[in-house]
C-alpha cells in the first residue's frame, strides 16, 4: 500500500506515510523492515502529519516487507508484502546480456522454428526437461507460453501465465 513495486540498489527512495493513530508524541516510532537476501530496518522520522522514511537497500533480490509502529513493547502492523530490489544499473558490465531467461528461451525457440538455430539453440532445457527435435506443435505451444511470460515481464500481460505442454 505504501511501498513502491521495486527499489534499485544504489538509489534512495523517500516515502511518506500519514500519521494516523501512531502519534510520535505518544511515543510511537515507525519502522520499515526488509528481509530477504539481506536484512534492513529503516526508521521513520516524524513530521507534523506524516512519517518520512528513506529506503536505501544495498543488495538486490526479493524481500518480505513489513511496516510497523512500535512503542515500548507494543508493536502494531501497518502493512506488509513483498518488494523486488533491482541491481544497480550503473554497475552493469559492458556487453552484458540483459535478457531474462524467458527472453533467451523465446529467442532460441524462434530460431528453431525459423530453422536458423545454432547448435546450442537446437537443444534447450526448460525446468529440467531437455527438448531435442521437439515436434512442431510442441514448439508452437512452448513459444506461446514464453511469449506470454515475456509479455508479463514487460507489463503487457496478465500477472499469471498457465499453459499445459503435450496436451496433458
Amino acid at each position: 500500500m505504501y511501498l513502491p513495486e521495486e527499489l534499485i540498489v544504489g538509489f534512495t527512495k523517500s516515502l511518506t506515510i500519514p500519521i494516523t493513530k501512531h502519534d510520535p508524541n505518544a511515543g510511537w516510532t515507525l519502522y520499515i523492515s526488509l528481509r530477504g537476501p539481506a536484512e534492513y530496518v529503516f526508521e521513520g522520522t516524524a513530521g507534523d502529519k506524516e512519517w518520512s522514511v528513506l529506503l536505501a537497500p544495498t543488495k538486490d533480490g526479493l524481500y518480505q516487507t513489513t511496516i510497523y509502529a512500535q512503542r515500548g513493547l507494543e508493536r502494531e502492523l501497518i502493512d506488509n508484502g513483498r518488494i523486488r530490489v533491482q541491481p544497480d544499473p550503473t554497475t552493469i558490465e559492458l556487453h552484458s546480456d540483459l535478457r531474462t531467461h524467458a527472453e533467451r528461451v523465446l529467442e532460441a525457440i524462434e530460431a528453431v522454428i525459423e530453422k536458423r538455430a545454432t547448435k546450442d539453440q537446437s537443444q534447450i532445457t526448460i525446468n529440467g526437461t531437455t527438448l531435442v527435435k521437439t515436434s512442431w506443435s510442441d514448439l508452437q505451444e512452448i513459444k506461446k507460453y514464453y511469449t506470454a511470460v515475456v509479455a508479463q515481464e514487460q507489463g503487457k500481460a496478465p500477472t499469471e501465465v498457465v499453459f499445459t505442454f503435450g496436451g496433458v
